[in-house]
């Protein structure tokens, strides 16, 4: 069942306005099908190391109507003088993820002085909080705010005398930039959740999950055998890769076996024998998002430790829970009221992905997600700019068909693997 949402129209008779977005980016147009590691590996460089960062990127813009050029390493990349920037757009968007944290730069003085000589608006959008996973009490929080450089305070005030208020990622981030002097601040979420405007489908789910049907997975390099471990009852799971370069050559429809892993990744990422329960895991990755949408609209379930992967699905109308790990995620579930688990529920003997996907309850992120939409139109309207939305192709479903990397790639990438690991123990015993 499909319920959409009434959409305010666009002002679609106005000229779309020229915009310079800094932050996040999306898939490099220019990108040749990656059909070797050494492709995959330019593939990773291009995009910061992660492709989930290419989802925040393109379903960013997507929520705005503009003509975008973007700057894609920020801060201290600046191709334009504040000068030249004042003529040639209209607009700067910022799509900021995680640049609230004290693990930045310590000095934005190059960037305070550009922004201070703009004369065009300004708009940050999904502004969030890094916290450590231990900070969790409200001293930690406050501890956290006061280690944040003074430079990047006067940054966000910058922003504030070009545009009326900040958009960050939820209460917690609120809560910090108020401690820090700044209050125009509004929890609006990430931008990527609101893609498909007044579009958005209503999330249900079946009586129970098919075993025999596909199903997306996803995780960290350290935590991707605990992944195969809960999945290892359904031979059609998939691991999407988002940042594990390591896994890389194993990607595609018919892979190299996982088995030849080097001995220490394999440990590294809890990729054990038991846990693969004896059959290969199926790794993917995606340089065009189309390929991963159409991927995931063949999937009837998404489960893993991936925002932008849970994002992804949900906005392509399929059932995502999410693994509550850290207070960044736990922002994003209570804001958009995303199904979620916590960390130790996965090492519980009864949990399972079957009874994840039985026990997600979608109602109350379907019964909030109109009013959020309202909230972060209004703010862009606030700073003038015109939303907007993409349309919807649920009948875009594609299969796995990736080349699989040739063996000798797979040869050299173990070789420099091993070669890494024996210069590591070198380096650890000469510095004794």
């Amino acid at each position: 069942m499909i319920t959409n949402h009434a959409m305010t129209p666009d002002r679609t008779n106005m000229k779309a306005p020229r915009i310079l977005c800094f932050g996040a980016h999306p898939f490099p147009t220019s990108m040749r099908p990656v059909g070797s590691y050494f492709d995959a590996r330019l593939l990773f460089r291009m995009t910061g190391g992660n492709l989930g960062n290419c989802i925040i990127g393109e379903y960013a813009r997507k929520t705005i109507r503009g003509q975008f050029t973007d700057i894609t390493h920020f801060p201290g990349h600046l191709p334009f003088s504040a000068e030249e920037a004042n003529e040639r757009f209209d607009h700067v968007l910022i799509v900021a993820a995680n640049w609230f944290t004290c693990n930045w730069l310590s000095d934005f003085s190059k960037e305070i002085n550009w922004f201070h000589n703009l004369r065009i608006p300004v708009t940050v959008v999904g502004l969030g909080q890094q916290l450590p996973n231990g900070a969790v009490s409200r001293d930690d929080r406050i501890r956290f705010a006061k280690s944040v450089p003074d430079s990047f305070v006067r940054l966000l005030r910058v922003w504030l005398d070009h545009g009326p208020s900040i958009a960050v990622r939820g209460e917690i981030s609120r809560e910090l930039l108020a401690h820090v002097g700044i209050r125009a601040v509004i929890p609006t979420g990430c931008p990527t959740w609101f893609v498909n405007g007044g579009n958005q489908p209503d999330i249900v789910t079946k009586d129970h999950l098919d075993p025999h049907t596909r199903i997306a997975i996803h995780g960290t390099l350290r935590t991707a055998g605990e992944i195969f471990r809960l999945s290892s009852s359904h031979q059609n799971a998939v691991y999407v890769i988002q940042s594990e370069i390591p896994f890389v050559p194993f990607s595609g429809r018919h892979p190299p076996s996982g088995w030849r892993l080097p001995l220490f990744l394999r440990h590294a990422s809890g990729l054990k024998p038991s846990m693969m329960s004896g059959r290969d895991p199926l790794f993917v990755h995606f340089s065009q998002l189309s390929d991963w949408e159409g991927f995931l609209r063949s999937c009837a379930f998404s489960f893993g430790r991936r925002i932008h992967g849970t994002i992804c699905a949900i906005k392509n109308g399929i059932p995502a829970v999410i693994v509550r790990h850290d207070q960044r995620i736990a922002e994003f579930v209570d804001l958009f009221r995303i199904p979620s688990v916590s960390s130790s529920d996965l090492q519980r003997p009864e949990f399972s992905l079957s009874s994840a996907y039985q026990h997600a309850d979608f109602s109350d992120m379907n019964r909030a997600y109109p009013s959020l939409l309202d909230q972060y139109q209004t703010f862009l309207r606030s700073h003038g700019l015109s939303p907007a939305c993409r349309t919807i192709r649920q009948d875009q479903k594609s299969e796995i068909d990736y080349p699989a990397f040739r063996s000798f790639e797979t040869n050299v990438f173990e070789w420099k693997w091993e070669l890494g690991l024996v210069r590591q123990k070198i380096r650890k015993r000469l510095w004794r």
